[in-house]
């Protein structure tokens, strides 16, 4: 699609182009995080570590790597961040986009199971 590489000349469409940009953004950001700790479990070279402080002792900072049930959870929220940005995402294509968005892809597998008939959109 040549369309997408030359800037617009519309200012509107140009701020939805931008729009579109954003939400796209947001969410491969969140789902690229939510692999690496899916895959890695780490944030770092060194893993995903905390640090915590102590009072009462002198090298007050500890730094510990995080608990499996804690990076569980992380992956959990991330996913739920996700799906709410492609939600966004998926409003924004209709909205803006209407010639090229046509029907929702999460749909795709819907089936009618009174007839047994797969509906492919």
């Amino acid at each position: 699609m040549t369309g997408w590489s030359i800037p617009p000349e519309d200012e509107e469409q140009q701020k939805n182009v931008e729009r579109l940009r954003l939400a796209c953004s947001r969410y491969i950001g969140t789902m690229a995080v939510r692999r690496l700790l899916m895959e890695t479990g780490s944030i770092t070279d060194r893993g995903l570590y905390f640090t915590t402080i102590r009072s009462g002792e002198k090298g007050n900072e500890q730094k510990e790597p995080v608990d499996t049930k804690r990076i569980a959870v992380q992956i959990q929220n991330l996913k739920a961040d996700a799906d709410m940005y492609m939600t966004a995402l998926l409003r924004i294509a209709r909205s803006y986009f209407t010639d090229y968005y046509a029907g929702d892809p999460r749909r795709i597998f819907d089936r009618d199971n009174d007839r047994k008939r797969t509906f492919w959109v």
